[in-house]
């Protein structure tokens, strides 16, 4: 760490050179976009890019940059010639302070090993009053190798090494410039397939449960609000508390969409925000029959984009922005009926390139088994449904798997005396389904979801069963 007082020097420290060229230490070239400095940064290497971070996230740091001539120093009577990596500038109670961070490259060769102040890789990252932090520490332990396998021990040995006390009081400071803080965790559950998370998944879950609940404790100690919100499958949620002796401990909200009155809500506040000229107050109907015929095939235009939407939002909007895209191209003045046609049957096709990649990560050795339905009924009992799975390669050990799975994503629903009921309409509680199920016996029927129709080419007709005799 180098301090100078000539301001002279700390106008040019901190002039940006538009035409000045780096040295690529490494293979590794990050280009974040900074905040406190409203461009983006050059990062040559790891340990640029992790002091990057350092000094983005310091409250205490004012401005920084990155781009330098070289400079000659030496550190006990050995001369090193170095390219400065960052200067950056901070505010003491009394003064500024200026801050050098560089890579050192010794110029005489008798230098001994101990008094190499970092990795031989990269040269040596000089900062005075920092640490290089626990990634810099793994790999210069581990390496970049993503076949890296470590032990308890190593992991402990790796976090316990810094001052986990003191990385919590700065992390403290630093949220003292935050209203509230919120940690997100998405996409967990990506590839678990329906009823068959297996005990190291829920395992996982449940610590980064815990550690959420404990760093929201530790910061409101200190009067931050931080909360950390993990979003789960409804099934993956049943099977943590199964194993949990606090259930009902965690707050949990329903995000599943069950209402169609709802999704028409979030249609009309889209076509609010996307129209000029429209109304706030409008109401669904009228802003509707503007863009858009009022009924096709005898039904109401929203509740058949609803109904093959598998009520979820971003379905219903793919619906419509299908069939917009038709009425534009055939300069039609609203959406009509053959745009609607033509809208649903090219959603119809991508729905099932999207559940077919889901359902190879939960049977990955029958790839493309949702096309094996292909002209199929659309009314069929179990026994039937069964019957093309083995056709598609499907064995006996994983054909109730996959029965789960067409369940509980909305491929199929179970046809009662009230009608056809879906997951979404039990609250994506499958055992509301597989018992009504097990009460029917060989009497129950199973239909497929309308959005599949088109693009299978499923017959709105019930499966008739040719008699031999």
């Amino acid at each position: 760490m180098a301090r100078r007082n000539s301001s002279e020097l700390i106008e040019e420290l901190f002039c940006v050179l538009p035409s000045s060229q780096r040295e690529n230490f490494s293979s590794h070239l990050y280009i974040p976009y900074s905040r406190k400095v409203h461009r983006r940064v050059y990062c040559y290497g790891h340990s640029a890019y992790d002091l990057w971070v350092q000094l983005e996230s310091d409250p205490t740091v004012l401005l920084f940059n990155e781009q330098f001539e070289d400079i000659a120093f030496s550190i006990n009577e050995k001369k090193f010639t170095a390219k400065p990596l960052f200067a950056s500038k901070s505010q003491s109670e009394k003064s500024a302070i200026v801050t050098l961070h560089f890579f050192v490259q010794p110029t005489a060769d008798d230098m001994e090993d101990d008094q190499v102040p970092a990795t031989e890789k990269e040269g040596a990252m000089l900062d005075w009053g920092k640490q290089n932090g626990i990634a810099s520490e793994y790999r210069a332990r581990f390496g970049d190798s993503p076949d890296t396998k470590l032990t308890i021990e190593d992991v402990t040995s790796l976090v316990y090494a810094h001052d986990i006390r003191s990385l919590r009081q700065k992390l403290s400071d630093y949220l003292n410039t935050k209203q509230s803080v919120w940690i997100l965790f998405d996409n967990l559950d990506k590839g678990w397939n329906t009823g068959g998370v297996d005990d190291i998944d829920v395992i996982v879950l449940r610590c980064l449960v815990e550690a959420g609940r404990k760093i929201e404790r530790e910061m409101r100690k200190r009067d931050h609000d931080l909360y950390c919100v993990i979003f789960v499958r409804n099934d993956v949620y049943e099977l943590l508390m199964q194993g949990s002796s606090d259930y009902g401990k965690d707050m949990r909200a329903v995000l599943d969409w069950t209402d169609p009155d709802m999704l028409r809500e979030m249609l009309r506040l889209r076509l609010v925000s996307g129209m000029d000229g429209v109304d706030p107050n409008a109401t669904f109907e009228k802003i509707w029959r503007d863009i858009c015929i009022s009924h096709v095939h005898g039904e109401d235009t929203s509740a058949y984009f609803i109904e093959r939407s598998l009520m979820r939002p971003r379905n219903v909007l793919k619906i419509f922005a299908h069939s917009k895209g038709f009425a534009n191209n055939f300069n039609h003045l609203k959406i009509e009926e053959s745009d609607i046609e033509k809208g649903v049957k090219a959603f119809s096709q991508d729905l099932l390139v999207e559940l077919d990649h889901e359902l190879s990560d939960v049977c990955p050795g029958v790839p493309d088994l949702l096309y094996h339905f292909i002209d199929h009924p659309s009314e069929a009992s179990r026994s039937e449904l069964a019957l093309t799975l083995r056709g598609g390669g499907v064995g006996e050990d994983q054909i109730e798997k996959i029965f789960s799975f067409l369940l509980y994503y909305g491929v199929i629903g179970l046809k009662t005396q009230t009608g056809v009921q879906y997951i979404f309409d039990v609250n994506y509680d499958s055992k509301i389904l597989t018992t009504r199920a097990q009460r029917l016996g060989e009497d129950a029927r199973y239909v497929f979801n309308p959005a599949f129709w088109d693009a299978l080419g499923i017959a709105n007709l019930p499966l008739k069963i040719s008699n031999p005799s």
